[in-house]
């Protein structure tokens, strides 16, 4: 399952799925009791490990949706949580016995009550210029942060927090000014316009209707938080989450592909979808702030509080028009991006493989999912039929080795999992799966005839996933291949299935024409083939490579499932087992001595050290200072560019015959080539499989 993004309402701290319940009215379902009750039916019979609705559920139940209502605890008062402690072990009883949602609704009244009073105060703040002299801080670990005693302490609170947006809007301002070409302004004159700036985006905030959930999108948020606290893949969805995760996953539109998420005041990309526009383009990356959007060649829009929505309307529109994108990285550096928007299409996630020309000649295959054909599920269309194609293809070119890459892959159809796995191995277990009523099932590989025998190595990163994690997990148990990437892959063992809610409707109850929405549950944990879970742990590489991109990770989520083992399964290593150890010899010597990785070691340490100190100084100065380290920084990485590897990777002869003439392909083929020609980690497995073939050689002298 991919790992898809959330995003919390940008500026103002609100949370939630803001558009879910598209409706015109602002109350809440007419059937919230039935559905809280069928909800709670449905995740008791169906989910792997249910917890018991009790008080201490109602206590996970009542801090999770508070903290989700008011994420930067800009809202609520002292008082106010004082006041809804009176339900903390009383929300068992209201999804037990289907009692009126009091809790909800009350939180739901005195979240309005505050943000009326909060849209009357905040534009007090904006009436004189901010003065950046002062030892101020502002904490952004909302952790940290204490609710409010009274009005006047939140009136501050929100004087503070608008100094801030003001200060990064002032200070990108200031450093647009000395890189573009823009007519230079004084510092009181750029303050005046950021302060203007920022709050016309208050405005526009408390304004939006988008942005102030209904009372439908509360509703929901508290659901999902029920079936969130069972597991973080569980979820509710309404009857309009559920038609618009259809169309999504249906449907064809012409954008950029990106996945973004909210930080602070800004739209971060999470994740830039391979094969996509902005992926071939190649110059976005993973934690990108975008400042602004815009048609390339007009002027563009400011989108500092923008919501998502907001957002990809611009990044959206005809297909071979321009957009620009101005964005900031997390080293302060800013770049003028231009994108050609394109049709998103499905088979930017198909398998793909390309030779490389070295010391030996060694094959790659990419795969970003393990995709499903529901129509034909062995045949074209299905990763597993795509995964055998193109390893034939690369045998007919005679490669001495492949690779097989799935970084930031998320995962997708076990059944092809286990048929990619049998390509490599003979007949034998894959996966372990268990139901929760503890009953183990071996998903094999029943083929006896293995496609590829050859050396075989296996790229991941904290972003593989689920499936991604079964097929290294299981080339690492059998000694059949050697996994490189991250110290761990993201860590999820858990299988998810929708169901309907009207399934859990009894006999006795009156049957709903009205849709009801479904749940999304877990029902499986997977286990390797050597008994060991990889929730929470993920697979550890036999050759580990540190990220330069950054992920959260599955153990990082709350209310994860715990990380248990089972029996192993009979299965026996492959004829010829990967001698682990001496690769990890020689890779080890080849990265410490790699001016790159010591590059990558630096911007990793630096991101750490930064993340970790959420404290922001508002003096001017010391923020302009702390920004200068990390420009200083960010030019040690560029030097990245002046050691490129410049591997020489081709295409099949067969695949340049088929992409004449097709425009889309040919475009998306160079662009992968460019990437991948200059990616130091593909540089270093490609060591490390010339030094398996050599052991071969070797052993069978």
């Amino acid at each position: 399952m991919k790992f898809k993004c959330s995003r919390a309402l940008l500026g103002i701290g609100l949370a939630g799925s803001l558009m879910a319940f598209d409706t015109p009215t602002n109350e809440f379902p007419k059937n919230d009791k039935l559905i809280i009750l069928l909800l709670n039916r449905m995740i008791q019979s169906m989910h792997y490990d249910p917890q018991k609705i009790n008080d201490d559920f109602s206590k996970k139940l009542f801090w999770s949706y508070i903290g989700k209502m008011d994420v930067e605890k800009k809202y609520f008062l002292q008082q106010d949580i004082e006041y809804l402690k009176k339900y903390e072990l009383q929300l068992d009883d209201e999804i037990n016995k289907e009692q009126q949602l009091s809790f909800l609704k009350a939180a739901d009244s005195l979240m309005d009550i505050r943000i009326g009073q909060v849209s009357k105060f905040y534009g007090k703040a904006f009436e004189k210029p901010f003065i950046f002299t002062e030892k101020e801080v502002i904490q952004l670990d909302y952790s940290k942060v204490s609710y409010a005693k009274d009005i006047a302490e939140l009136e501050k609170y929100w004087a503070k927090s608008a100094k801030y947006s003001t200060l990064m809007k002032l200070t990108d301002m200031m450093d647009l000014q000395k890189k573009t070409n823009e007519a230079a302004k004084s510092t009181a004159e750029m303050e005046s316009e950021a302060r203007a700036k920022v709050k016309k985006r208050y405005e526009k905030l408390f304004n939006s209707f988008e942005n102030i959930p209904s009372k439908p999108t509360r509703f929901e948020m508290y659901a999902n938080n029920i079936a969130t606290i069972m597991d973080p893949h569980s979820s509710y969805m309404s009857p309009v989450s559920q038609r618009s995760l259809t169309e999504r996953v249906s449907g064809t539109y012409c954008g950029i592909g990106l996945v973004l998420s909210e930080h602070d005041d800004y739209v971060k990309i999470e994740d830039i979808r391979t094969g996509g526009p902005a992926w071939k383009q190649g110059e976005l990356k993973t934690s990108d702030l975008i400042l602004k959007v815009g048609e390339t060649g007009k002027e563009l829009v400011d989108v500092s509080g923008y919501s998502i929505n907001e957002l990809v309307k611009l990044t959206r529109g005809a297909k071979g028009t321009s957009v620009t994108l101005m964005v900031k990285r997390f080293d302060n550096t800013i770049k003028l991006i231009n994108v050609i928007r394109d049709e998103l299409k499905q088979d930017n996630v198909f398998a793909r493989s390309f030779v490389f020309n070295g010391k030996h000649k060694i094959g790659m295959i990419v795969l970003p999912e393990f995709y499903l054909n529901p129509q034909n599920p062995l045949g074209p269309g299905s990763s597993s039929y795509d995964m055998a194609r193109e390893v034939q293809k690369l045998k007919e070119e005679n490669v001495e080795g492949i690779i097989i890459d799935l970084r930031g892959n998320g995962g997708g159809s076990m059944r092809d999992v286990v048929n990619i796995a049998g390509l490599f191995i003979p007949e034998g277990p894959v996966v372990q799966v268990r139901t929760g009523d503890g009953k183990v099932q071996s998903m094999d590989d029943k083929n006896p005839e293995v496609a590829y025998d050859g050396p075989l190595a296996i790229m991941v990163n904290e972003r593989s996933a689920s499936a991604s994690e079964i097929l290294s997990a299981c080339m690492q148990d059998y000694k059949r291949a050697v996994i490189v990437g991250s110290p761990n892959t993201f860590g999820k063992g858990t299988v998810q299935r929708v169901f309907d809610l009207k399934g859990a409707l009894t006999a006795n109850m009156n049957q709903q024409d009205e849709d009801l929405g479904g749940a999304k549950l877990t029902i499986q944990k997977f286990y390797r083939v050597n008994g060991s879970s990889t929730q929470l742990k993920g697979v550890t590489p036999d050759i580990i490579l540190k990220d330069q991109y950054f992920s959260t990770a599955e153990k990082n989520e709350p209310f994860v499932m715990n990380w248990d083992e089972i029996a192993p399964t009979n299965y026996t290593a492959w004829r010829t087992p990967v001698n682990v150890e001496l690769l990890q010899q020689k890779s080890k010597k080849r990265v410490a001595a790699s001016q790159a990785f010591k590059l990558i070691d630096e911007n990793i340490e630096q991101y750490k050290k930064r993340s970790l100190d959420k404290t922001v100084p508002l003096n001017m100065k010391a923020f302009m200072a702390a920004e200068k380290a990390n420009s200083i920084q960010a030019d040690k990485q560029n030097k990245l560019k002046e050691l490129d590897p410049k591997l020489d990777m081709v295409n099949m002869k067969n695949d340049i015959a088929a992409m004449e003439g097709n425009t889309y392909w040919s475009d998306t083929n160079k662009s992968i080539l460019k990437a991948y020609k200059s990616d130091h980690y593909i540089a270093e497995t490609l060591n490390v499989i010339y030094d398996m073939i050599n052991e071969n050689a070797q052993t069978h002298k």
